[in-house]
């Protein structure tokens, strides 16, 4: 009896180990890899996300940023002939990169997945999507909203349309948009009166969601698109948690940062800790850029004059208390973004049509 104990729990061991080094090892060796491509070292990113591949067969999303590694190489056919098996099996896959209209026309291949909420009819480019959005602003603005995030990732480096997207998703519950356009535009646009305008919008629309009550009593609402769950039939297979739920549940990580109200040095430590806690995961999963110019901000030792800059028109008077103190270190910070402005381009483009 005691040697067929041993025996089970000699497998059971063997089993447990394994299971460790199968999907277990495959996720930290896709992470490895994530990490790899996001400074685009895209030959060891593959490689990694192969191996994990190996422990972890058939999974669609090592498979998907191995196309995306071989696209990034210039192996466009390559890539093409990876994934376009796995989005026949496989048509409502992610496309973190949006890259993959782009590989298809590229390799001359019709795009036949349509991502979420792909408008079927109608206009056929930007400049026609954002004129249509305008005319629609009046009898239906969620269509406008929508048109405009289909602009934005058509034309990513045309700041206009982050002007009127920012505006009209400023009114709605999806407010994370008015926030993440809002700070695209003025990074675009530095110096215009319609700067200053989405600079306060943007402090007007944190105004909206925040909710002080006391110093332990704050909360913060960006966005209805909660994880796609129901609580009382809860299947953890089906679990999702989308892109606007990873951002405010990171948001309220800082939320006690506010406990004394709103002020420009309280956001700066709010932003500072946003940064801190995304970078530790959720980067890899959500790939987003204007998250990734607040860190390199930040790493460059501009963040606390950066959010100054953002929000001076709002606060005035501690503005201008901060800058007889620190006008070194804002002269320094501007003179950083004039040799390093923001490009946005189809590589690294932010809407809501990609997430």
């Amino acid at each position: 009896m005691k040697k067929i104990s041993l025996i089970l729990l000699t497998l059971f061991i063997i089993a447990n180990a394994n299971a460790q080094n199968g999907k277990d090892g495959a996720k930290q060796l896709a992470e490895k890899g994530a990490t790899k491509i996001r400074f685009d070292e895209f030959k060891e990113g593959i490689k990694l996300y192969k191996k994990a591949l190996k422990k972890d067969k058939g999974n669609a999303d090592y498979i998907y940023n191995i196309s995306y590694g071989y696209y990034r190489l210039g192996k466009g056919k390559k890539a093409w002939k990876l994934i376009d098996p796995v989005l026949h099996e496989n048509p409502d896959i992610k496309d973190y990169h949006a890259f993959l209209s782009v590989l298809y026309e590229s390799v001359g291949k019709e795009y036949h997945i349509k991502s979420k909420e792909i408008i079927t009819k109608g206009p056929s480019n930007a400049k026609e999507y954002a004129h249509e959005a305008m005319q629609l602003i009046a009898s239906d603005p969620n269509k406008a909203r929508l048109y405009l995030d289909h602009a934005i990732d058509l034309e990513p480096e045309k700041a206009d349309y982050y002007y009127q997207a920012a505006k009209l998703y400023a009114n709605t519950v999806e407010r994370i948009w008015t926030l993440i356009y809002g700070e695209i535009f003025v990074n675009l646009e530095r110096n215009t009166a319609r700067t200053i305008e989405i600079k306060k919008l943007m402090f007007e629309t944190w105004e909206k969601s925040l909710t002080i009550n006391s110093p332990n009593d704050i909360k913060v609402d960006v966005s209805e698109e909660k994880a796609t769950y129901g609580l009382e039939k809860f299947d953890s297979d089906k679990f999702v948690v989308n892109f606007a739920q990873s951002y405010e549940t990171t948001l309220e990580i800082g939320l006690y940062r506010l406990g004394d109200g709103l002020s420009i040095s309280n956001m700066y430590f709010y932003y500072r800790d946003f940064i801190n806690y995304w970078f530790r995961g959720k980067e890899l999963e959500f790939p987003c850029f204007i998250f990734d110019w607040e860190k390199t901000i930040s790493e460059s030792d501009h963040l606390e004059a950066y959010i100054f800059w953002l929000f001076k028109d709002s606060f005035p008077g501690e503005y201008n208390d901060w800058i007889k103190i620190f006008g070194k270190q804002m002269a320094a910070f501007e003179n950083w973004l004039e040799n390093n402005a923001m490009n946005m381009t189809e590589y690294n483009r932010v809407n809501g049509v990609k997430y």
